[in-house]
Formats: C-alpha cells, sequence, structure tokens
C-alpha cells in the first residue's frame, strides 16, 4: 500500500520530526525566556537532535530495505512467474522504511518526554514497581516495545507482508535497540540497586 509518488513519505519522515521539535520547543521556550536564557541554546539543541533522529533513522532504514533485497516477494499465485517478468513484485522503497523509522523514534521520544513522574510512577506501581529507577526502567522497555510495535504494524500496513516477514525484516534493528535500550534499562537497575 505504498502510495504511488516515491517522494510523499521521505519528505513525511523529514519533516515530521521538525514540527515534533517545534510543538517541544514551543513548550519549553517560555521557561527559558522566564529565566532570561536565549532561545539561540534551544533551537541548537533542538536541530542536534534532528540530526541525530534523521540520521539513526536513515541507517535503521537501510537495514529494513537491505533485507527486501536480499529476500524479494513471492507471489503464490497459480501461474508461473519467470524470473524476467517480476514486475508484478512489489518494490519496497527506501524511503517508505525511512519514514517508518521515522515515526517509530519518534513515539519512543514521544513516550520519553511526554511521560512525567506522576504517570511514571503510577503506571509502575500499578505493575508492582515501587523504586523509582526501576520505574525509569519499566518507562525504557516500554519505549521499545511501543516503538517496534509499530514497526511491524506500519510494515504490514505500506508493504502488504505477513508478520514474520514484518519482524524479519527488522531483526537487526531490534538487536541493535535491545543493545541501547538494554544498556539504560541495566545503568538504571544499578541505580536502583538490582545487583546488590
Amino acid at each position: 500500500m505504498e502510495p504511488s509518488n516515491k517522494y510523499i513519505l521521505p519528505f513525511i519522515g523529514l519533516f515530521s520530526p521538525l514540527i515534533f521539535y517545534f510543538i517541544l520547543g514551543s513548550f519549553i521556550a517560555p521557561f527559558l525566556t522566564a529565566f532570561n536564557i536565549s532561545n539561540d541554546i534551544l533551537l541548537g539543541i533542538l536541530g542536534f537532535c534532528y540530526l541525530i533522529v534523521i540520521s539513526w533513522s536513515y541507517h535503521e532504514s537501510k537495514s529494513q530495505r537491505k533485507f527486501f533485497e536480499k529476500y524479494p516477494e513471492k507471489i503464490n499465485n497459480d501461474t508461473e512467474i519467470g524470473l524476467e517478468n517480476n514486475s508484478n513484485i512489489p518494490d519496497k522503497r527506501l524511503g517508505s522504511c525511512f519514514c517508518i523509522n521515522v515515526f517509530a523514534n519518534l513515539i519512543a521520544i514521544g513516550i520519553w518526554i511526554y511521560s512525567n513522574d506522576y504517570i511514571v510512577l503510577n503506571t509502575s506501581s500499578t505493575l508492582g514497581v515501587e523504586n523509582f529507577w526501576y520505574a525509569y526502567a519499566v518507562l525504557i522497555i516500554f519505549m521499545f516495545l511501543c516503538s517496534n510495535i509499530f514497526r511491524i504494524f506500519s510494515s504490514i500496513l505500506f508493504f502488504n507482508i505477513n508478520v514474520g516477514k514484518s519482524i524479519n525484516s527488522i531483526k537487526f534493528i531490534v538487536l541493535e535497540e535491545m543493545i541501547l535500550y538494554g544498556l539504560v534499562v541495566l545503568y538504571l537497575l544499578f541505580l536502583g540497586g538490582f545487583f546488590f
């Protein structure tokens, strides 16, 4: 279900973090002005975060696209399709993978930024977690799950593939994120006294 114009999704992927960061900046800027701090610092930080999100999402989209290049879609018809007649096989574009990964990363960032201490501690206490550091470890795990569930279902929706192929296409992305998020969770568990 990719759009016919191949430039729409990459542009959406490029500009959606800008919109997200300007909305975030509009909440932070009045506080900086109240403390007589220049908003140029905020713009610099948001620009740096934008570059990190875009470059990381591009890296993840190349990984997902590489899977689709290695294992092209097989069409299960009764008719035989020769190797020379593969025009019916859908092409998974890099721009579509890029848009999916940008939104998945923005979901994780949005969960981190817009969840305050009250929400984190209240949610964690309903799960039986009372320690402050453990509560943030639960939040990190929730961020990881939400972003990857979005990747799986949006890949299914955009590329018309089954769940197994969708999970298989992001397996290296999940592995990288398991290492990164896992290190943060281990550090939070260390701060909470889990290893003592």
